[in-house]
């Protein structure tokens, strides 16, 4: 079966009639857990943390009169505010990258699941951006550096996440599950799409001294003009793990 988007496909590994109440980690402006609920009895409880304040007002304006949401804010660094088994269904998408201590996290996950609790975990991996272009070598710059780069809302990072959710996850002994990846493949580029915005991102690298400012250009032009000439692609693997707490 295929999958428009990557919610979609992470949706997928959930046994809806199973889940009574739902923890979204790092749920930024909580559009997963609106489509959860979406996708939920109505009777479900639906739960979302970010640190961002912005986003959380953000989450609560969307979902204003609707009694099943929770959005609040938190920091995924300290113990999680909620009793020992709690939820369900643990969903968490691009998030552990910014956790120093990941298997402290992991480990709050597992206590506020309920015993057998289903967890869907998914990252980016960075490293694995794909853009066509005539020079290789400015390319593999490119992606590398923002692979690397730290950014300033991030406590920590690491361009390979995606490839080691599995070492991460697994190597707590606390979750029985399975690896499976998705590939995001684009053909346009204009605001919105995933790696029509990176390349915007990559503008921020040049105040850090990551890239020059003329390697930055040359690259945002032939990105541009390989659009005009419909000869764009980009494309990114999310690696993705789903099972149950043991």
């Amino acid at each position: 079966m295929s999958y428009n988007t990557l919610t979609d496909f992470l949706l997928s590994k959930v046994n809806w009639s199973q889940v009574s109440a739902v923890l979204d980690i790092g749920c930024g402006y909580g559009h997963q857990l609106i489509q959860m609920g979406e996708l939920a009895r109505s009777d479900v409880k639906l739960v979302g943390l970010d640190k961002m304040e912005t986003c959380i007002a953000h989450a609560n304006d969307s979902t204003k009169g609707d009694h099943r949401y929770t959005f609040k804010t938190a920091d995924l660094s300290q113990p999680l505010p909620f009793d020992d088994h709690t939820f369900d269904l643990v969903f968490s998408k691009d998030v552990l990258e910014c956790i120093v201590d990941k298997a402290s996290l992991l480990q709050e996950l597992h206590r506020v699941l309920k015993p057998g609790g289903q967890i869907v975990m998914a990252h980016y991996d960075f490293d694995t951006q794909v853009f066509d272009g005539n020079n290789k070598a400015l390319v593999r710059k490119m992606v590398q550096a923002y692979s690397d780069w730290e950014q300033a809302w991030m406590d920590d990072s690491d361009g390979w996440i995606g490839r080691r959710l599995w070492k991460y996850i697994n190597s707590t002994g606390l979750f029985s599950g399975s690896m499976d990846s998705f590939v995001l493949i684009e053909t346009t580029y204009k605001p919105g799409d995933f790696g029509y915005n990176r390349v915007q991102d990559f503008q921020d690298m040049i105040k850090k001294g990551f890239i020059s400012e003329s390697d930055y250009l040359t690259f945002k032009h032939e990105m541009e003009e390989l659009a005009k000439e419909d000869q764009y692609l980009f494309s990114i693997n999310s690696y993705v793990y789903s099972g149950v707490g043991k």
